[in-house]
């Protein structure tokens, strides 16, 4: 199954002017010209991550990275599931199947670390998010929350939170 993926508001976040304007003059009043572009992604395309010029996507056991042309990197993990985050030159993404949450190099493409947390939602959707120099990731469905650090990829807090708090 193929499904596609319209990036227009990617594309559009990832263009910037290359000289900031104040933002009173009038060239920062002026809308840049947006070419919408769809890019067909193989399989199961499903949450995104932006990152600079290229997006990061989960996909049916993987996760890759595309720009505007191809797909730049393809990292298996068993089932990645719901949204990513970025923080200290990497990707993190919670995996459903073994409940580990994974870190990703963004310059290697590698798995760099396997932190067991827990994922409080195995059917797929969670958030993984970036906050406060730390990661947070439901980590139970009765009500907790995992923080990591990403200096030592370890669990160094957990947050009660009600319980099926997923999202």
């Amino acid at each position: 199954m193929k499904r596609s993926i319209a990036l227009m508001l990617f594309f559009a976040a990832a263009c910037s002017p290359a000289e900031q304007q104040p933002a009173d003059s009038p060239a920062a009043l002026k809308p840049e010209k947006l070419v919408e572009q769809t890019i067909e992604v193989p399989d199961f395309a499903d949450f995104l991550a932006v990152d600079g010029d290229t997006v990061w996507v989960t996909n049916r056991g993987r996760v890759e990275q595309w720009s505007t042309e191809k797909m730049l990197a393809s990292v298996e993990m068993p089932r990645p599931c719901g949204t990513m985050a970025l923080l200290s030159g990497s990707l993190w993404v919670a995996n459903c199947e073994d409940a580990n949450l994974y870190r990703i190099n963004l310059e290697t493409a590698e798995v760099e670390a396997m932190i067991a947390t827990g994922i409080a939602n195995p059917k797929g959707e969670t958030n993984v998010v970036a906050g406060a120099g730390s990661i947070w990731v439901p980590s139970d469905s009765e009500g907790k929350i995992a923080r990591i650090d990403p200096e030592t990829n370890e669990v160094i807090a957990t947050v009660d939170v009600a319980p099926q708090t997923f999202f």
